[in-house]
């Protein structure tokens, strides 16, 4: 795992659009991943992360969690949830996209997101 660095120049048209983050967290916390715009919603298209140990993500709008938004790992591995012609999850109007790590296990690697 150390040789695959994914970052969000791994999608350059991303990037130029400003629709994506390099997400980099290692603490037991829920972490803001998009602000939330009021009136506007939020969707989760594409994810690349490298995760290094025992750990559950859980993706949240605001501070509840989003139904099919738990991934859990008993050791290290990848979440890779590549881009299609659809979303995975969105939040509700006006709340942040946030992601709730449960261990002190680093969790790196490009978000592509959505604002409607």
């Amino acid at each position: 795992m150390a040789d695959y660095q994914p970052t969000l120049s791994n999608w350059p048209n991303l990037a130029k659009a400003g629709l994506g983050i390099d997400f980099n967290q290692s603490t037991i916390a829920t972490h803001e991943v998009v602000p939330a715009i009021a009136g506007r919603q939020i969707r989760l298209l594409s994810v690349d992360f490298i995760v290094n140990g025992a750990q559950v993500l859980t993706w949240k709008s605001a501070a509840d969690s989003i139904k099919g938004g738990a991934f859990e790992f008993t050791g290290p591995g990848f979440l890779n949830l590549g881009p299609h012609l659809g979303h995975y999850i969105e939040t509700r109007s006006g709340e942040a996209l946030n992601l709730d790590l449960s261990a002190a296990v680093k969790v790196r690697g490009p978000v592509a997101y959505q604002v409607i």
